[in-house]
C-alpha cells in the first residue's frame, strides 16, 4: 500500500483522507480469515522507518528473510 500523491502528508500540507492504509490493512486481514488463513498477511515495507511504523501500529512482526523490510501481520 501506497500513499497517492495528493494524500501523502510528506507533498501536501492536509491530507484528503485520514486511515487509508488502516482500513486497507483491515481489508487484506478480513480477506485472509475468510480464505482460511487466520488474518495472516505478508508485505514488504519500502524502507525501514515505514517497517517500524508497521511493528508499532499493527503489531507487525519483521520476518526479513526475502527482504529486509519483509513483515507479516
Amino acid at each position: 500500500m501506497v500513499t497517492a500523491p495528493h494524500n501523502n502528508n510528506d507533498i501536501v500540507e492536509q491530507q484528503k483522507y485520514y486511515g487509508v492504509g488502516g482500513h486497507l490493512f483491515a481489508i487484506a486481514i478480513q480477506k485472509s480469515v475468510e480464505y482460511g488463513f487466520g488474518g495472516a498477511v505478508t508485505g514488504f515495507a519500502a524502507n525501514k522507518e515505514l517497517l517500524e511504523h508497521y511493528i508499532k501500529w499493527f503489531d507487525a512482526d519483521p520476518i526479513g528473510i526475502l527482504h529486509p523490510n519483509l513483515f507479516i501481520v
